[in-house]
């Protein structure tokens, strides 16, 4: 039922504008529909050139297939909505396991209102970040739901889901790295786990192993390699050189930020931009806490964050933000994948608080919300 309530919402939110309005697919989004549409017509996915988007985001795209529809401006438009629908739903099932769940919903309420009413492009076409995000929430899900006692079935959808982010978004790839890296230090070094995070490793190779396999037959491994690390590391590269003259890309160095206008855009999307009103939110959402429960004991905050799923959060935190940093200022939609950790990390926050009588039962969230 929450599933739906936030798709409808989304959905009229964006009717009048990015998915009834007058205007063009975003260049992603015909990129990544042609391929799409060619899965249809039988072309194997061997046969596609590289691109910054995986095959899983074309794959996504197919599901008006199975109605005998074809893919189009607004089922592309759709796709986008259900995607982010998925993530917004499961960003609530983690976040309802730390919180109550009249405050779980408010702190997804603001993702939602986001996503609705954002008139910025950069978020409201279908990209590639999208399936990239999902996969990721997909693990932390499946990890955090039985977090105390691993069974098999859940580290294995966990650590699986982790290894297909390599094929729907390569830059993001780390941060996958990174959360199977935490996710097998406690199975081996706290849980005394060894198969378990033998099995992990073994679940989280599989869809590299398998889609190897499946070029190296098909005589197109050497296109595998291209397609899923070659093109979309040299597109990071050029447009991250220091060039004397202007790359047809744009170049995104420090440098050439610093030295061009870019630096005022980017002070006004600082201001301006929906999407970081929406950070500045969670932001307040932290300092509410931290003023009012922890009243500055700064080793009391210390002694939070030194929990494992908190550790863990924040390290996805700067891992990503680390990721959008370098990636450079004309990939501001891969903030997509910041903003749905930023409220499991106050969940979990705000969990750890409670379990160490940090937080008076009778605290009022009313104002707050």
């Amino acid at each position: 039922m929450l599933f739906f309530t936030i798709f409808i919402i989304i959905f009229l939110g964006r009717a009048g504008s990015s998915i009834f309005g007058y205007e063009l697919l975003n260049t992603d989004e015909f990129i990544i529909g042609a391929k799409a549409m060619r899965l249809i017509d039988g072309y194997p996915i061997t046969q596609f050139d590289g691109a910054t988007s995986g095959i899983l985001n074309a794959i996504f795209l197919t599901w008006p297939n199975l109605f005998n529809l074809d893919i189009s401006y607004i089922s592309i438009r759709i796709s986008g909505i259900l995607a982010i629908s998925l993530i917004i739903y499961f960003t609530f099932k983690i976040v309802s396991r730390c919180v109550e769940k009249k405050f779980s919903i408010a702190l997804i309420f603001p993702l939602v209102l986001f996503f609705a009413f954002t008139k910025d492009p950069d978020f409201l076409h279908y990209s590639n970040e999208l399936i990239s995000i999902l996969l990721i929430l997909i693990s932390l899900n499946y990890y955090f739901s039985t977090f105390e006692k691993q069974n098999s079935f859940n580290l294995i959808i966990s650590s699986m889901s982790l290894g297909l982010v390599l094929f729907a978004k390569m830059q993001f790839f780390p941060v996958a790295c990174l959360i199977i890296f935490f996710i097998n230090y406690k199975l081996l070094f706290i849980d005394n786990k060894f198969q378990n995070a033998v099995k992990s490793s073994i679940a989280f190779l599989f869809p590299t192993i398998f889609f190897s396999i499946y070029y190296f037959f098909d005589n197109e491994f050497q296109d595998l390699f291209y397609n899923v690390i070659h093109f979309p590391l040299s597109d990071f590269l050029s447009r991250n050189q220091i060039a004397e003259k202007d790359l047809i890309v744009g170049s995104n160095s420090i440098k050439s930020i610093i030295m061009s206008s870019k630096k005022t855009i980017l002070a006004n999307h600082l201001i301006l931009n929906s999407v970081f009103h929406l950070i500045y939110v969670y932001f307040f959402i932290f300092l509410f806490f931290l003023l009012k429960i922890l009243k500055g004991n700064v080793f009391l905050l210390l002694n939070s964050v030194s929990e494992f799923r908190v550790l863990m959060l924040i390290s996805i935190i700067i891992a990503t933000m680390s990721v959008i940093i370098v990636a450079g200022s004309v990939h501001r939609h891969y903030l997509i994948n910041l903003i749905p950790i930023l409220p499991i990390f106050l969940g979990y926050l705000i969990k750890d608080f409670k379990i160490k009588g940090m937080i008076k039962k009778n605290i009022k969230y009313n104002p707050l919300i």
